[in-house]
């Protein structure tokens, strides 16, 4: 079959295993069409092209001549709801499933969510046009008693300013006017919540023209630079994934996503969706942070090993309708992900060479952020940090850990660094987890076994 996916250079991996299925695929990669003096570094670039895989110029000639068009972000809403009226099979969310990511206000207004902390959001459409988002957000912290204000901007751009967990009301302030004088545009909502104390989880499953295709699966963030969620916010520097198995409870599932299947069903699109949360020490309730409307990236690539369905299969009849359940190991999924220095310092390590000792690894396990060049050596892309995911998968959670350092040290990369404690959060929050319910005694047991 036939299957054009339009990226924005994070799918490599999928693109690779859809071509090592024996699918033909056309590949679009939309951001670099915007910087020329790049254009002739994609994402991918030799590795996708020894499997088969051909890169377009325009994703829109192919669109009739494909089985299925693959959207694997949150741009093409209305693009996919277009192609979807015409016909077309098409893989991606709606114009109302992209919203939910890129409008963090939208899951409240859509009524898709029950637990949240107080919050407030401010732009220029909600002000009069002598306001300032930020001046309005900061007179509301003074205003009103926050517990320790988390600041959310709705913005494409440096992650590291995209979420902010201030000190205290004071600091929070202090942040804002920082933002300020750093030129954040009016336009920029912002959206400010009480911190609340818990354990950051989240779920994900499959959505398909009937409803949630499952298993569903759960998953656990490392976000922070440095080792104990020390440091800036990164984009991410490691993963832990289970997907659910017969044993698993489905409290959290329902609380999160089964009450609203209904509205997924009709409003989503097709594809894949992941809420994150906060599940209160307090109250024991999930509180909503945010949505993710398309595959999580380095998420996917860490899930894959784990996918038993050839994905063509998966894409072609989830968008179909005929497919009800995916064949997915319940086993635990731990991924490090390896970096190099930022690439944003005329210092750093742009273009540098990564050797590889295992080749057929780095195959099944193609991450964002390089490319071979044209003498074969494996590089970096420029203004990409991550370059690498090194995945282990094991019945017990220590065994994947165990299992994902040992393939990282396959790697080697100039200027390179990455956490040495993924996974080890996750054992104090499984056990809290089962405690609360929401995670099963066969869950919670295979954590610890030898």
């Amino acid at each position: 079959m036939k299957y054009l996916i339009v990226d924005t250079g994070l799918a490599e991996s999928i693109a690779y295993r859809l071509a090592e299925e024996g699918e033909k695929v056309y590949y679009y990669v939309s951001w670099q069409r915007s910087t020329p003096e790049q254009s002739d570094i994609l994402y991918g670039k030799g590795f996708l092209e020894e499997a088969g895989v051909k890169f377009v110029e325009n994703y829109e000639k192919y669109v009739d001549d494909v089985d299925v068009i693959i959207f694997t972000d949150v741009f093409w809403g209305e693009a996919a709801d277009k192609l979807r009226e015409e016909g077309k099979l098409v893989w991606g969310a709606s114009e109302k499933g992209t919203r939910l990511e890129n409008d963090r206000g939208y899951a409240k207004e859509a009524g898709i969510y029950e637990y949240f902390p107080k919050s407030k959001v401010y732009s220029n459409k909600h002000l009069s046009k002598y306001a300032s988002p930020i001046i309005e957000a900061i007179k509301d912290i003074e205003e009103e008693e926050f517990n320790r204000p988390v600041i959310k901007l709705n913005k494409i751009g440096d992650s590291s300013i995209k979420t902010y967990v201030s000190v205290d009301n004071e600091d929070a302030v202090i942040h804002l006017e920082n933002l300020k004088e750093k030129g954040i545009d009016d336009s920029t909502e912002i959206l400010v919540t009480d911190y609340v104390d818990g354990i950051e989880v989240a779920m994900g499953v499959f959505v398909g023209p009937d409803g949630f295709v499952m298993p569903w699966n759960m998953n656990f963030e490392h976000k922070r630079l440095f080792p104990g969620e020390l440091g800036k916010m990164t984009g991410e520097m490691g993963t832990v994934i289970f997907n659910k198995d017969n044993s698993d409870v489905d409290n959290l599932f329902e609380i999160m996503f089964g009450k609203y299947e209904k509205w997924y069903k009709e409003n989503y699109g097709i594809g894949y969706v992941d809420i994150n949360a906060i599940v209160s020490y307090k109250d024991g309730k999930p509180y909503y942070l945010e949505h993710t409307s398309r595959f999580g990236y380095p998420h996917i690539s860490i899930m894959l090993p784990a996918i038993k369905t050839p994905l063509g299969k998966i894409f072609y009849d989830v968008t179909k309708g005929i497919m009800k359940r995916i064949d997915i190991s319940p086993d635990w999924l731990t991924g490090v992900c390896a970096n190099v220095d930022d690439l944003s310092s005329p210092t750093s390590g742009d273009n540098v060479i990564i050797r590889v000792k295992n080749p057929d690894y780095l195959y099944k396990h193609i991450p964002a952020g390089i490319y071979k060049d044209d003498k074969g050596y494996i590089r970096s892309v420029p203004t990409h940090s991550r370059v690498f995911v090194a995945v282990g998968m094991d019945q017990t959670l220590q065994g994947s850990i165990d299992k994902a350092y040992e393939n990282i040290e396959d790697i080697i990369i100039p200027n390179g660094y990455y956490r040495i404690d993924i996974g080890l959060k996750v054992f104090d929050y499984i056990h809290d987890l089962f405690e609360l319910g929401y995670i099963s005694s066969k869950r919670y047991l295979t954590v610890f076994e030898e």
